[in-house]
């Protein structure tokens, strides 16, 4: 258990947006699969979902059969999850499980590849920054800078760290049900999935649709694609050598031949 002025820090600057898009990347690649062995991740794991602290806010949020929003702490419809987001984080942003302790949106980039879950970026939602707007305050620019992008060697570096935090959460003799079944392929997803998180992280949000073409696509892992790619480099290869080979004299391969008739 944190501090209670720790939890509260990290309820008033935690991006909402950010974490559903996180909390949606990780049912997908951890959670999910870790559910069909009957394991779970270790209570000091940052990613468990036990220590998302905005995870009692969001069992709170009901999606009714007409499509509109209903907050059960108070019984308030919305007409969208977003304007849902926004009254939770102005009206309920204390709530939280003891057991909270991580702020999802965090780790976007760094250990959770999060893309936008609609093709028009959603802005963010956290009550900081509500509590700015409210006084007629700009938002305050918390950007990052994106050496990582252009620089393969600090890249390289942000992947690695992603692989052994990752490797703290997941035992190798974890049997994922997609095929991960041994030590080498798990380290290869591990790997994928830090890569493909620091890959999205260096695409502006506004323009990841356009960039991958969809959002399911944006999260391929890139594994499935190995074997294509693979099957293609040997069928390059051996056009190069038809070509070679046929481009020879003709009475070089005539000799050939005979030499091969012997």
């Amino acid at each position: 258990m944190i501090d209670s002025s720790v939890a509260e820090h990290i309820l008033l600057h935690c991006d909402r947006t950010r974490s559903k898009e996180a909390r949606y990347s990780l049912d997908r690649f951890l959670w999910e699969p870790l559910k069909w062995q009957h394991m779970h991740l270790s209570p000091e794991c940052l990613l468990a979902p036990q220590n998302d602290i905005l995870r009692a806010q969001e069992a709170q949020k009901l999606l009714m059969p007409d499509g509109l929003w209903k907050c059960s702490l108070c019984g308030k419809i919305f007409r969208s999850e977003h304007y849902h987001d926004k009254h939770l984080a102005r009206k309920h942003s204390n709530m939280r499980y003891d057991t909270g302790t991580s702020c999802l949106a965090d780790f976007c980039g760094t250990l959770v590849p999060c893309a936008p879950l609609t093709p028009h970026a959603l802005p963010s939602v956290s009550t900081i920054l509500l509590l700015r707007q409210d006084k007629g305050l700009s938002p305050s620019d918390e950007t990052q800078g994106k050496e990582h992008c252009s620089n393969q060697r600090i890249r390289r570096n942000r992947v690695h760290a992603c692989e052994e935090a990752i490797r703290s959460c997941l035992p190798d003799h974890v049997s994922f049900h997609t095929g991960f079944s041994s030590h080498g392929k798990l380290s290869g997803f591990r790997e994928d999935l830090c890569e493909r998180a620091v890959e999205i992280d260096c695409v502006p949000r506004e323009e990841v649709w356009s960039h991958f073409g969809s959002l399911e696509r944006a999260l391929q892992r890139r594994h499935r694609y190995q074997f294509a790619k693979y099957v293609g480099l040997m069928a390059a290869l051996l056009v190069i050598f038809a070509v070679v080979f046929w481009r020879r004299p003709n009475h070089q391969r005539l000799s050939d031949r005979r030499r091969k008739s012997r």
